[in-house]
């Protein structure tokens, strides 16, 4: 969070007497690249899966340069989008006697709108996206004291929407920045497999299929720079 804010105080400090006294002129394209990001997954965990839920510990991990999306005005303040995302991480826990590591990558489509609220040059903005997500994701598990092991190793197919909230500041030149939270609301199928093991039993190796809903928070959704034309 603290990036957010140092973002908005840094535009307010550089642009403040921006359009102050004019009326903003919006061209009808727009092409962003998201510079900076910090998002909600569920990349490693803790547990034993064989019997109860487990790899449920969320974290919030920051991203760089992880996507570009396009708009196109109709109205005045009204605007179609269109992004893609791409998501990659690894992480890794130890504590004693345990070990949990993972990783994680996932390409985001999504089709949208946003309305601006004010005609100046910065104004709060609201939307909706309508998102697909498809990706692949590793997880594993070693108890050292009580010995075990699990892995998990899917392939993600997700469906669902993600309302947003962003602020948009405007320069002099063709060239405008945007900061977005966001709130993922999903439907997600994971196939793969599935191996825990531990002594005196048999290895359990089995395929998966489950779908499941999931929401997830994006404190900076995105921090996006933009060239409008």
């Amino acid at each position: 969070m603290r990036y957010l804010i140092s973002i908005i105080l840094l535009f307010f400090v550089i642009f403040p007497t921006t359009a102050q006294n004019d009326k903003l002129i919006y061209p009808l394209n727009a092409m962003s690249l998201n510079l900076f990001s910090v998002k909600q997954r569920q990349i490693i965990g803790e547990g034993n899966i064989y019997y109860s839920d487990v790899f449920q510990a969320d974290k919030y991990y920051p991203h760089y340069f992880s996507g570009v999306g396009y708009t196109r005005r109709f109205g005045k303040m009204n605007f179609a989008r269109i992004n893609f995302n791409y998501f990659q991480k690894q992480d890794e826990e130890s504590k004693e006697l345990q070990s949990t590591d993972g990783s994680i990558s996932d390409i985001e489509f999504s089709l949208g709108y946003h309305r601006y609220f004010f005609d100046f040059w910065v104004t709060p903005y609201l939307g909706l996206d309508l998102k697909v997500t498809w990706g692949h994701q590793v997880k594993r598990f070693e108890d050292f004291a009580e010995p075990s092991f699990t892995k998990l190793d899917t392939d993600t197919f997700g469906f669902g929407f993600s309302p947003l909230f962003g602020l948009k500041f405007y320069t002099p030149s063709p060239v405008s920045f945007a900061v977005e939270t966001s709130m993922d609301f999903l439907k997600v199928r994971e196939k793969g497999n599935y191996y825990y093991w531990e002594p005196d039993i048999i290895p359990v190796n089995n395929e998966m299929d489950n779908t499941s809903n999931i929401s997830r928070f994006n404190p900076v959704a995105a921090i996006y720079i933009t060239l409008e034309f």
